[in-house]
């Protein structure tokens, strides 16, 4: 026989992005479990922001990110260009900090999952445009 239980617990992670806070998510919730009680007079729920940290947005015209937008356009082709991503990082406590900080890697997948992997090819050509944004940057 199916079972109904009583209650239930669910935890989620929502990523803010760039104009978001705590209070985005937090009035999302609210306007969420609201709705749901107005179609369910049952419905009971209470929730809690456990942790919160802000997004990464770095100005497009930043030095940092210009330099390394046009070292990884020299060395794969006009192509490559500006970016979000939903991923959070410490580079975001970085910027926090003043210091401007941009996002750049290798290509590969299934981040943080049991087959999370890289390609070789795009490790070299990634630390080799770092390399070179950093010989530009520090002007040597």
């Amino acid at each position: 026989m199916s079972s109904y239980p009583e209650q239930c617990r669910l935890s989620l992670e929502r990523r803010l992005v760039p104009g978001e806070d705590a209070l985005t998510f937090e009035q999302e919730l609210a306007e969420i479990t609201a709705r749901l009680a107005q179609q369910d007079g049952r419905f009971r729920a209470r929730y809690e922001v456990s942790y919160s940290v802000q997004p990464l947005e770095t100005a497009r015209d930043c030095s940092v990110a210009q330099v390394l937008l046009e070292c990884a356009r020299k060395a794969i082709g006009p192509g490559v260009n500006f970016g979000i991503q939903s991923f959070w990082t410490d580079a975001a406590l970085l910027s926090e900090a003043g210091i401007p900080s941009v996002l750049f890697g290798p290509g590969g997948g299934g981040m943080h999952s049991t087959v999370e992997y890289v390609r070789l090819a795009d490790v070299e050509l990634c630390a080799r445009i770092l390399c070179e944004c950093a010989r530009v940057f520090c002007g040597s």
